[in-house]
Protein backbone atom coordinates (compact mmCIF):
# COMPACT_ATOMS: atom_id res chain seq x y z
CA UNK A 1 0.00 0.00 0.00
CA UNK A 2 2.73 2.29 0.29
CA UNK A 3 4.73 1.36 -3.01
CA UNK A 4 1.95 3.20 -4.88
CA UNK A 5 2.26 6.67 -3.56
CA UNK A 6 6.09 6.57 -3.41
CA UNK A 7 5.70 5.68 -7.20
CA UNK A 8 3.88 8.23 -7.97
CA UNK A 9 5.74 10.63 -6.01
CA UNK A 10 9.28 9.65 -8.22
CA UNK A 11 6.63 10.07 -11.46
CA UNK A 12 6.35 13.36 -10.12
CA UNK A 13 9.50 13.91 -10.01
CA UNK A 14 10.66 11.87 -13.00
CA UNK A 15 8.53 13.79 -15.10
CA UNK A 16 9.87 17.18 -14.91
CA UNK A 17 13.31 15.73 -15.34
CA UNK A 18 12.67 13.71 -18.41
CA UNK A 19 11.05 17.24 -20.16
CA UNK A 20 14.26 19.37 -18.57
CA UNK A 21 16.45 16.66 -20.33
CA UNK A 22 14.40 17.08 -23.64
CA UNK A 23 14.70 20.76 -23.11
CA UNK A 24 18.73 20.62 -22.54
CA UNK A 25 19.26 18.28 -25.14
CA UNK A 26 17.91 20.99 -27.98
CA UNK A 27 19.98 23.37 -26.03
CA UNK A 28 23.12 21.32 -27.05
CA UNK A 29 21.96 20.55 -30.24
CA UNK A 30 22.50 24.20 -31.05
CA UNK A 31 25.21 24.93 -28.87
CA UNK A 32 26.73 22.25 -30.92
CA UNK A 33 26.21 23.83 -34.14
CA UNK A 34 27.40 27.13 -32.57
CA UNK A 35 30.45 25.62 -31.50
CA UNK A 36 31.16 24.08 -35.58
CA UNK A 37 31.09 27.70 -36.89
CA UNK A 38 33.47 28.46 -33.76
CA UNK A 39 35.79 26.20 -34.50
CA UNK A 40 35.39 26.65 -38.05
CA UNK A 41 36.73 30.39 -37.81
CA UNK A 42 39.56 29.34 -34.87
CA UNK A 43 40.95 26.99 -37.09
CA UNK A 44 41.81 23.27 -36.42
CA UNK A 45 43.78 23.20 -32.75
CA UNK A 46 41.42 24.78 -30.98
CA UNK A 47 38.61 22.88 -32.64
CA UNK A 48 39.90 19.79 -31.51
CA UNK A 49 40.30 21.25 -27.77
CA UNK A 50 36.88 21.91 -27.78
CA UNK A 51 35.86 18.54 -29.21
CA UNK A 52 37.14 16.66 -26.66
CA UNK A 53 35.24 19.05 -23.85
CA UNK A 54 32.15 17.88 -25.50
CA UNK A 55 32.82 14.90 -25.78
CA UNK A 56 33.18 14.44 -21.72
CA UNK A 57 30.11 16.79 -21.23
CA UNK A 58 28.14 14.27 -23.58
CA UNK A 59 29.19 11.10 -21.04
CA UNK A 60 28.03 13.30 -18.16
CA UNK A 61 24.72 14.26 -20.00
CA UNK A 62 23.99 10.66 -20.95
CA UNK A 63 24.95 9.18 -17.34
CA UNK A 64 21.78 11.57 -16.16
CA UNK A 65 19.82 10.27 -19.06
CA UNK A 66 20.61 6.28 -18.00
CA UNK A 67 20.21 7.34 -14.24
CA UNK A 68 16.46 8.74 -15.47
CA UNK A 69 15.42 5.32 -17.47
CA UNK A 70 16.30 3.09 -14.75
CA UNK A 71 14.19 5.03 -12.16
CA UNK A 72 11.56 4.85 -15.07
CA UNK A 73 11.60 1.12 -15.26
CA UNK A 74 11.68 0.42 -11.55
CA UNK A 75 8.48 2.42 -11.34
CA UNK A 76 6.94 0.83 -14.34
CA UNK A 77 8.23 -2.89 -12.15
CA UNK A 78 5.95 -1.24 -8.99
CA UNK A 79 2.94 -0.48 -10.78
CA UNK A 80 2.72 -3.71 -12.41
CA UNK A 81 3.39 -5.57 -9.38
CA UNK A 82 0.63 -3.07 -7.72
CA UNK A 83 -2.04 -4.10 -10.60
CA UNK A 84 -1.19 -7.72 -10.01
CA UNK A 85 -1.65 -7.42 -6.14
CA UNK A 86 -5.46 -5.93 -7.24
CA UNK A 87 -5.89 -8.35 -9.57
CA UNK A 88 -5.68 -11.13 -6.81
CA UNK A 89 -7.70 -9.27 -4.13
CA UNK A 90 -10.43 -9.05 -6.77
CA UNK A 91 -10.53 -12.58 -7.56
CA UNK A 92 -10.16 -13.62 -3.92
CA UNK A 93 -13.52 -11.36 -3.59
CA UNK A 94 -15.43 -13.00 -6.37
CA UNK A 95 -14.59 -16.62 -4.72
CA UNK A 96 -15.72 -15.27 -1.53
CA UNK A 97 -18.78 -14.35 -2.77
CA UNK A 98 -19.66 -16.60 -4.78
CA UNK A 99 -18.79 -19.08 -2.19
CA UNK A 100 -21.65 -17.28 0.25
CA UNK A 101 -24.03 -17.89 -2.56
CA UNK A 102 -23.70 -21.67 -2.50
CA UNK A 103 -23.55 -21.52 1.11
CA UNK A 104 -26.47 -19.85 1.15
CA UNK A 105 -28.51 -21.92 -1.01
CA UNK A 106 -27.35 -24.87 -0.24
CA UNK A 107 -29.08 -23.56 3.23
CA UNK A 108 -32.05 -22.74 1.51
CA UNK A 109 -32.39 -25.87 -0.27
CA UNK A 110 -32.01 -28.14 2.84
CA UNK A 111 -34.35 -26.05 4.94
CA UNK A 112 -37.03 -26.55 2.27
CA UNK A 113 -36.25 -30.19 1.84
CA UNK A 114 -36.75 -30.42 5.32
CA UNK A 115 -40.19 -28.81 5.40
CA UNK A 116 -41.33 -31.36 2.41
CA UNK A 117 -39.97 -34.27 4.67
CA UNK A 118 -42.50 -32.97 7.19
CA UNK A 119 -45.06 -32.78 5.23
CA UNK A 120 -44.53 -35.93 3.89
CA UNK A 121 -44.45 -37.73 6.62
CA UNK A 122 -47.77 -35.83 8.14
CA UNK A 123 -49.51 -36.98 5.15
CA UNK A 124 -48.42 -40.47 5.67
CA UNK A 125 -49.17 -40.16 9.25
CA UNK A 126 -53.14 -38.97 8.40
CA UNK A 127 -53.46 -41.82 5.37
CA UNK A 128 -52.79 -44.18 8.14
CA UNK A 129 -55.79 -43.59 10.19
CA UNK A 130 -58.76 -44.53 8.00
CA UNK A 131 -61.96 -42.13 8.59
CA UNK A 132 -64.75 -44.25 10.18
CA UNK A 133 -67.56 -44.49 7.38
CA UNK A 134 -70.73 -43.90 7.80
CA UNK A 135 -72.97 -47.19 7.60
CA UNK A 136 -76.18 -46.77 5.26
CA UNK A 137 -79.30 -48.44 6.69
CA UNK A 138 -80.41 -51.50 4.47
CA UNK A 139 -84.13 -50.22 2.78
CA UNK A 140 -86.83 -52.06 4.79
CA UNK A 141 -84.56 -52.94 7.67
CA UNK A 142 -85.77 -52.56 11.25
CA UNK A 143 -84.12 -50.91 13.74
CA UNK A 144 -84.29 -52.99 16.96
CA UNK A 145 -84.92 -51.13 19.90
CA UNK A 146 -84.06 -52.16 23.30
CA UNK A 147 -86.47 -52.43 25.95
CA UNK A 148 -85.73 -51.99 29.49
CA UNK A 149 -86.11 -55.24 31.38
CA UNK A 150 -88.55 -55.82 34.60
CA UNK A 151 -85.76 -56.41 37.00
CA UNK A 152 -84.33 -53.00 35.98
CA UNK A 153 -87.60 -51.15 36.21
CA UNK A 154 -87.60 -52.67 39.79
CA UNK A 155 -84.24 -51.88 40.56
CA UNK A 156 -84.32 -48.14 39.50
CA UNK A 157 -87.94 -47.84 41.15
CA UNK A 158 -87.96 -44.83 43.36
CA UNK A 159 -88.35 -45.24 47.12
CA UNK A 160 -92.15 -44.11 47.06
CA UNK A 161 -92.72 -47.23 44.48
CA UNK A 162 -90.92 -49.71 46.62
CA UNK A 163 -93.47 -48.49 49.75
CA UNK A 164 -96.23 -48.90 47.35
CA UNK A 165 -95.25 -52.63 45.97
CA UNK A 166 -94.40 -53.92 50.11
CA UNK A 167 -98.00 -52.47 50.61
CA UNK A 168 -99.59 -54.41 47.40
CA UNK A 169 -97.92 -57.57 48.74
CA UNK A 170 -98.76 -57.26 52.15
CA UNK A 171 -102.40 -56.74 50.71
CA UNK A 172 -102.19 -59.52 48.33
CA UNK A 173 -101.11 -61.84 51.05
CA UNK A 174 -103.95 -60.47 53.63
CA UNK A 175 -106.09 -61.62 50.66
CA UNK A 176 -105.14 -64.61 49.85
CA UNK A 177 -104.99 -65.57 53.52
CA UNK A 178 -109.03 -64.30 54.11
CA UNK A 179 -109.89 -66.43 50.86
CA UNK A 180 -108.04 -69.81 52.03
CA UNK A 181 -109.99 -69.07 55.58
CA UNK A 182 -113.14 -68.23 54.04
CA UNK A 183 -113.44 -64.53 55.16
CA UNK A 184 -114.26 -62.33 51.76
CA UNK A 185 -113.10 -59.14 53.65
CA UNK A 186 -111.89 -57.24 56.42
CA UNK A 187 -115.13 -55.60 57.29
CA UNK A 188 -117.27 -58.96 57.41
CA UNK A 189 -114.62 -60.68 59.43
CA UNK A 190 -114.59 -57.74 61.92
CA UNK A 191 -118.50 -57.44 62.17
CA UNK A 192 -118.92 -60.93 62.40
CA UNK A 193 -115.80 -60.70 65.27
CA UNK A 194 -117.37 -61.84 68.55
CA UNK A 195 -116.54 -63.31 71.46
CA UNK A 196 -118.47 -66.37 69.84
CA UNK A 197 -117.33 -65.38 65.90
CA UNK A 198 -113.99 -65.47 66.99
CA UNK A 199 -113.82 -68.27 68.69
CA UNK A 200 -116.06 -69.91 65.53
CA UNK A 201 -112.96 -68.72 63.21
CA UNK A 202 -110.75 -70.13 65.59
CA UNK A 203 -112.24 -73.60 65.96
CA UNK A 204 -112.81 -73.43 61.44
CA UNK A 205 -109.34 -72.63 61.66
CA UNK A 206 -107.44 -75.37 63.71
CA UNK A 207 -110.05 -77.99 61.52
CA UNK A 208 -108.25 -76.73 58.19
CA UNK A 209 -106.75 -79.76 56.73
CA UNK A 210 -103.43 -80.61 55.55
CA UNK A 211 -104.49 -79.82 51.66
CA UNK A 212 -105.38 -76.40 52.39
CA UNK A 213 -102.46 -75.41 54.31
CA UNK A 214 -100.28 -76.96 51.60
CA UNK A 215 -102.31 -74.83 49.10
CA UNK A 216 -101.60 -71.46 50.70
CA UNK A 217 -97.97 -72.18 51.26
CA UNK A 218 -97.47 -72.45 47.66
CA UNK A 219 -99.95 -69.98 46.75
CA UNK A 220 -97.24 -67.72 49.45
CA UNK A 221 -94.06 -68.96 48.10
CA UNK A 222 -95.12 -68.33 44.50
CA UNK A 223 -96.60 -64.81 45.27
CA UNK A 224 -92.70 -64.11 47.23
CA UNK A 225 -91.06 -65.59 44.05
CA UNK A 226 -92.75 -63.02 41.70
CA UNK A 227 -92.39 -59.77 44.01
CA UNK A 228 -88.94 -61.18 43.89
CA UNK A 229 -88.22 -61.19 40.17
Amino acid sequence: GGGRPQAGALLDRLVPLLSEGDQLRTQRESLRAERKELLTELGKAADESEEAAAEDHCAGDQELEGRFLAAVEEASRENASLEAEIKGLRDDNSRLKSKGAAAAKAEAEAIKTAETQAINTDSYKAADVEPLKPVAAKPGARVPRSFPKASDAIKKAPPAVEEDMSFQQREAMASLLRKSQGVTSPSTARSGMTARGFSQGKGKKNELDKGQEDQLKGALHMLFKNFAK
